[in-house]
């Protein structure tokens, strides 16, 4: 069979791509005298080979994974540090096989993208199915799809997708999970003790219709009934806006007073305690970054009258990282510089 027959034939079988190296491994073939089986079988794997790569690339666009996040594009000088062990047992994939979540964390800058990518780029290899988008753009399509009634279809694309990967999560404030909620199945509860004062005793819950029924015979069977004229004063509060304009104010002074703490905790004890990120609540808790008796420290620091809990009080596990727990929300900020003041001179025993 004459070459030019031989490229006609494999063109009709689409397997033109393979007249690239056919010269090549003819010649390679001749000199190693390959029997027939053996060439055509180098032959075949090449073209294996090419159309898995051309699948992947394929499948990687569709997936708006960046083309040059590939593990092997990682520069291993740069000066970032992770854990090798765990970034090997993730490029495993195991975690999408056992349908486990994963939250890679950092600083802005350190590469958290380009290890998403990556993992994302290996599952594809794999023919998982791959899907890449910017959290707060994700949100807001799905905002815009309740609105034209294609919310249900967008949430079966998304729950047919092996691999999901979320990207700047929590960059941007994010909504209230009721105001994405399409199933009425979540149920905001909270109280107005922490916002307004503790003697009010008086919580809320905005629940969906389905529930309100339930939930009113389960407040009459556990404690009849809040006292009507609390109730009624506090609704007319509301009304009128007081609460929304207590709360704004609240925030901005509770802001500065988180503010002067970590600063504090940052600056003068920066030796010994490692303050946990953290943008909501009354407290803040600071880990220790060495060998320190925290229970005989809280002793100590209370004949100082400075009032510190030990994390253990709070967490459900027998064993973790010990460190410290502060509440400012009963302190000016005054208060906190003179606390911590006190506190340092209980660390620098």
């Amino acid at each position: 069979m004459s070459p030019p027959d031989l490229k006609a034939l494999m063109r009709r079988l689409k397997l033109g791509q393979l007249l690239d190296t056919l010269p090549e491994r003819l010649a390679l073939a001749r000199s190693n005298r390959l029997p027939h089986h053996d060439f055509l079988e180098m032959l075949l794997s090449d073209e294996v080979t090419r159309r898995d790569r051309q699948s992947a690339q394929v499948r990687a666009k569709i997936a708006h994974l960046d083309p040059g996040m590939h593990l092997d594009a990682w520069d291993d000088s740069t000066k970032v540090s992770f854990d090798r062990q765990l970034w090997a047992e993730l490029t495993s994939l195991r975690f999408v096989l056992d349908s486990y979540n994963v939250l890679i964390m950092g600083p802005v800058g350190v590469g958290k993208t380009f290890l998403a990518n990556a993992l994302g780029h290996a599952a594809v290899r794999r023919r998982y199915s791959v899907h890449t988008e910017r959290a707060d753009k994700l949100f807001k399509r799905l905002k815009a799809a309740r609105l034209d009634h294609t919310y249900d279809e967008e949430i079966r694309k998304l729950h047919r997708v092996e691999l999901l990967i979320l990207d700047d999560l929590a960059l941007h404030p994010l909504d209230a999970l009721q105001t994405l909620d399409r199933t009425e199945s979540v149920f905001y509860v909270g109280t107005f003790s922490k916002s307004l004062f503790p003697a009010l005793r008086l919580g809320f819950a905005v629940a969906p219709p389905w529930a309100h029924r339930a939930l009113g015979e389960a407040k009459r069977y556990a404690d009849s009934h809040s006292a009507p004229l609390t109730q009624e004063t506090l609704a007319a509060f509301i009304t009128a806006g007081h609460l929304a304009r207590h709360v704004r104010r609240m925030r901005r002074i509770y802001g500065a007073r988180r503010q002067v703490l970590l600063d504090g905790l940052r600056g003068d004890f920066g030796r010994w305690l490692e303050p946990v990120p953290s943008v909501a609540g009354l407290h803040l808790a600071a880990l220790a970054k060495g060998p320190i008796d925290i229970p005989l420290f809280a002793e100590n620091a209370l004949r100082r009258e400075v009032g510190v809990r030990s994390v253990e009080r709070f967490r459900s596990g027998k064993s973790g990282a010990s460190g410290l727990v502060f509440g400012y929300g009963a302190l000016d900020e005054q208060g906190i510089v003179a606390g911590l003041t006190r506190l340092r001179r209980v660390f620098g025993k």
